[in-house]
């Protein structure tokens, strides 16, 4: 009896050992500066230029000088019409051309001899208007059989079809021995020097895409490996042909040694939602069934580090981040951890993420 009342008596006078830990939180800093989203779309890279060829004539196909896969300059001569028929043509208006211009001469030689006879009166008025007229019907047919020669060259000249720029052939729909009538597609020329990406942003976007936002596009080799180039945007179209309720990106200035016409790529935009605004982890953010919403911050006073609650009002979520209205300094302490059962005036003890761990 006598050695459990002194137990109890050495209990009731011995101070407690415990003492009350601080709460171990971790922190971020607040940032300064413009909400951004990044907003990726499907997308394929095009050519400026990717024609349809087709000859100006009809005619029979005779030949042609490169096929499918080969590259040509512009004005190279891709194929060829039989052009017997058309040069035989030339070869007789060429004829008519030089007969008319003998007519002429003849028709210009009679004139000046009257006109030299009209000053002493020894041939009628009448007989040199006659004159005046055959000679002009004589120059009027020569312009005439030139205009028809000059057609006829143009027209031979289209029996050769030629490369409108520099490109690869990339499709014939045509062979030897077929007839071709004007405007058929003969060949199919793609320039791969002049790429361009079309990407299809959601309306609500276009009040924060200029030229200034940030693009870039992103392609998948076939060993997985990511592909990342900067890009710029040349030109934004305001207006949808389709119902999917989007605006068109165009993009330009892309490296052909790596991005071909036809492969599908991903562009990626880093859209800036606002002005510049105090931006936090979205870890920091507490929200109440009220609908408030508020962060903690570690404020110093004397030497303990304190928990302070401010509310704040939300403007806009970006990945892992949420932009708030109000301002606070980028020195300010942001609990991101640690942050679920405080109370404001709290001290605590700021840890880094492995010692919260």
């Amino acid at each position: 009896m006598k050695s459990y009342t002194l137990l109890l008596a050495s209990l009731l006078v011995t101070p407690s050992l415990t003492v009350a830990q601080d709460t171990q939180v971790t922190v971020d800093k607040a940032h300064f500066r413009a909400p951004i989203k990044e907003v990726r779309v499907p997308s394929v890279v095009n050519t400026l230029e990717q024609s349809q060829l087709s000859f100006a004539v009809e005619g029979l196909f005779k030949a042609h000088n490169v096929d499918v896969g080969a590259k040509v300059a512009q004005g190279e001569t891709i194929a060829e019409l039989d052009k017997q028929q058309s040069e035989a043509q030339l070869t007789e208006l060429s004829a008519q051309v030089r007969a008319s211009q003998a007519t002429l001469d003849d028709q210009q030689q009679q004139f000046d001899e009257l006109n030299a006879l009209t000053e002493s009166q020894s041939v009628a008025k009448s007989e040199l208007r006659r004159a005046r007229a055959a000679l002009n019907t004589a120059r009027a047919e020569l312009e005439s059989r030139k205009a028809a020669l000059q057609r006829a060259e143009v027209e031979l000249a289209f029996h050769s079809l030629k490369a409108p720029f520099d490109g690869v052939v990339s499709a014939r729909y045509v062979d030897l021995g077929e007839w071709v009538t004007p405007g058929t597609a003969a060949f199919e020329l793609t320039r791969l020097d002049k790429l361009y990406i079309d990407a299809f942003l959601p309306f609500r976007y276009l009040p924060y895409v200029d030229k200034t936002t940030e693009v870039s596009v992103i392609r998948k080799d076939l060993s997985g490996d990511i592909q990342q180039y900067d890009a710029t945007i040349s030109d934004i179209v305001p207006t949808t042909t389709n119902s999917e309720r989007a605006f068109r990106v165009r993009i330009n200035e892309l490296p052909s040694d790596t991005l071909y016409v036809g492969m599908p790529v991903d562009v990626q935009f880093e859209v800036q939602l606002s002005e510049p605004s105090t931006v936090v982890n979205k870890d920091a953010l507490i929200r109440y069934s009220d609908g408030r919403t508020s962060i903690w911050l570690v404020e110093t006073e004397g030497d303990k580090s304190l928990a302070k609650q401010r509310f704040v009002n939300v403007t806009h979520r970006f990945g892992d981040f949420i932009a708030i209205k109000e301002t606070f300094p980028e020195t300010a302490q942001v609990i991101v951890r640690g942050n679920e059962t405080l109370r404001d005036g709290d001290e605590v003890t700021v840890v880094s993420g492995e010692q919260y761990d």
